[in-house]
C-alpha cells in the first residue's frame, strides 16, 4: 500500500482560483486503499496515543514536536495573528452535519 503524497503549495503565489482550489472540500473517500490506510493510522493512534501521532508527523510532515499540546499562550499568540472578521463565520456558513464544532462555530 502506498501513502498519497500530500501537495505542498506557497499560498503567496497562488491565483485566486487555485486558493480556492486548495481550499475546497476534499471529495468523498470511495477508494477501499485509501479508507483502510486511515482505518490504520486511526487504530495506530487507539492504540499507541501520542506515540502515535510523533510517528505520523514525522512520517507525513516530515516534523518532530516535543509536546503536542498547545499551551494557552501559543494559542493566544496564534489567535492574535488572525484577524477578528476571519474568526468571525460568514451569514449562512455551519460546520458539516455531524462534524465537532470547530472555532469558527463557537460563539465570541
Amino acid at each position: 500500500m502506498s501513502t498519497p503524497a500530500l501537495e505542498r503549495v506557497d499560498w503567496s503565489t497562488l491565483g485566486d482560483a487555485r486558493r480556492e482550489a486548495v481550499l475546497a472540500r476534499p471529495r468523498e473517500l470511495r477508494d477501499e486503499a485509501q479508507v483502510t490506510a486511515v482505518r490504520a493510522i486511526l487504530a495506530g493512534v487507539r492504540a499507541r496515543g501520542d506515540d502515535a501521532l510523533r510517528d505520523y508527523g514525522a512520517r507525513f510532515d516530515g516534523c518532530t514536536l516535543a509536546h503536542l499540546e498547545v499551551d494557552a499562550d501559543e494559542f493566544a499568540a496564534a489567535e492574535a495573528c488572525v484577524a477578528t472578521g476571519v474568526r468571525k463565520q460568514p451569514a449562512g456558513a455551519s460546520c458539516r452535519p455531524g462534524a465537532r464544532p470547530c472555532w469558527s462555530c463557537l460563539p465570541a
